[in-house]
């Protein structure tokens, strides 16, 4: 008895999840964004360097805050190496609660127009006053470190966030490294799956050994019975949450960063190896608060700071929840 070829159609793979509380910007960051609200962009996209070899920006514009927060972009704020921008979990809320208190300065490594496009999607507040992006007054494919003396700010209060070690090594003291924010791709195609994919659309069957019996059917042969693998936990990345908390209570304590870093709960002290081959200390700071670290700020300013980020609906869902337990004390103390 003759057969009928069974075209088997493969399942495309699964587009790995982003890591959990990051946020898509743009489908492509490197083509131009939105075409309205030109005035808006434009204000979005203003911050630039001044390419002095000793001042790469400008001087504070009005009353100057005390600190100065530098914020590398790739791979510790944002993601786009494959063309959709990512934005770290917290990234916004960051911004929003130390805008009083620091000036924010992008220092990244990337070119002016990718710079740019990127300044365009997470300066929604005109919270980051100043870029710079690579030129030669202080990138080379030898050296990129960050120095921060080059801003022309009391570097006693300049902290500087990276996911290098080997760009805060001029000031080690003053930096903070975190851990990479990556966002997976589509595993590449493997070439049988090509193949049976262009065998599927052209409705050819599967190449087989010349033989005259047709394959046996895929429902009478017996397939091994496969547990379902239980996937894996996702948890939310609390890298930026937790810088946010190192940064008001720096701005609390009116320390200076050094002397503040070397005492703070929240960082681990590491050593690591520099492309130089020299060592550079460094203050890492983890995804999740580390096991048994207490708070860096006080109960009480805690209090006062969260308060500050309760939106409409929560502080009227916290009334209500105050109002029926007073009702039902009063109710209590009747009976």
């Amino acid at each position: 008895m003759s057969g009928t070829p069974v075209t088997f159609t493969p399942t495309p793979p699964l587009l790995p999840h982003p890591p959990k509380g990051c946020v898509l910007l743009r489908e492509n960051v490197y083509e131009a964004g939105r075409p309205h609200d030109v005035d808006e962009v434009r204000v979005r996209r203003k911050p630039t360097m001044s390419r002095q070899k000793n001042q790469l920006v400008d001087p504070p514009a009005g009353a100057s805050k005390k600190y100065t927060l530098v914020l590398d972009l790739d791979e510790t704020v944002v993601y786009a190496r494959n063309g959709p921008l990512y934005a770290r979990a917290y990234l916004r809320d960051l911004l929003r609660s130390i805008k009083d208190e620091f000036e924010v300065i992008v220092w990244t490594a990337g070119e002016r127009e990718y710079a740019k496009n990127i300044l365009e999607e997470i300066n929604q507040d005109h919270i980051i006053q100043h870029l710079i992006y690579r030129h030669k007054t202080w990138f080379s494919s030898e050296d990129y470190t960050k120095d921060l003396k080059k801003l022309g700010r009391n570097i006693d209060y300049v902290i500087i966030v990276e996911n290098t070690p080997d760009c805060v090594r001029a000031n080690p003291q003053n930096g903070i490294i975190v851990e990479d924010f990556e966002v997976p791709s589509t595993p590449p195609v493997t070439s049988q799956e090509k193949e049976a994919t262009t065998q599927a659309v052209e409705g050819t069957p599967p190449a087989s050994p010349s033989t005259s019996t047709p394959p046996p059917s895929p429902l009478l042969t017996p397939t091994p019975s496969i547990s379902p693998t239980k996937p894996k936990r996702q948890f939310t990345d609390r890298t930026l949450l937790l810088l946010q908390e190192v940064l008001l209570a720096l701005a609390e304590s009116g320390e200076t960063v050094p002397g503040f870093l070397a005492k703070c709960p929240l960082l681990t002290q590491h050593e690591v190896l520099g492309s130089n081959g020299q060592s550079i200390p460094t203050y890492y700071l983890g995804k999740r608060r580390k096991r048994g670290a207490p708070p860096t700020l006080p109960p009480q300013k805690r209090v006062v700071r969260d308060n500050l980020f309760l939106d409409g609906a929560a502080e009227k869902e916290g009334t209500r929840n105050r109002r029926i337990r007073l009702e039902k004390g009063a109710l209590e103390d009747k009976a």
